[in-house]
């Protein structure tokens, strides 16, 4: 029996060798919640209810279940998708803070003042200090 099996495994190493692969896992959707896989599970019982006894009254209550439960699906996916926007939206506005922050001003080489007298030279400082400052943002990024 032992010589069968290691022919017979020999036999398929030869021309079905196996092969290592690769499985990605898809992701969940994340705005499917505890609350959707519930309603799904009462919606599969209203289905084995109805196709068992086959009655007008199993059949409405799946119905009516199916759509709401495709309602529920529907408004969460977009209040996420609404998110996600408002999300983007405020990073696109955060980048358009970045230029009127002080933190380009302070990456950027200040050019060098010219050397002067040191009461000019400290007024100069203060001028060349005071064109150099960075406009305000008129409201604060989130």
């Amino acid at each position: 029996m032992d010589h069968y099996n290691n022919s017979l495994s020999s036999i398929l190493d030869i021309h079905a060798p196996l092969k290592t692969r690769t499985v990605n896992f898809t992701r969940s959707a994340p705005w499917y919640t505890n609350q959707h896989r519930a309603m799904k599970r009462s919606g599969r019982v209203l289905e084995r209810a109805y196709t068992t006894s086959g009655l007008t009254v199993h059949k409405l209550a799946y119905w009516e279940h199916q759509k709401s439960y495709a309602k529920a699906l529907s408004s969460a996916s977009r209040v996420r998708a609404e998110r996600m926007s408002l999300i983007r939206r405020q990073k696109v506005v955060c980048c358009q803070c970045w230029r009127h922050s002080s933190l380009p001003s302070l990456l950027s080489i200040p050019p060098s003042p010219p050397l002067l007298s040191s009461t000019s030279r400290s007024s100069r400082l203060l001028q060349h200090s005071s064109s150099t400052a960075p406009e305000q943002h008129p409201r604060p990024c989130p």
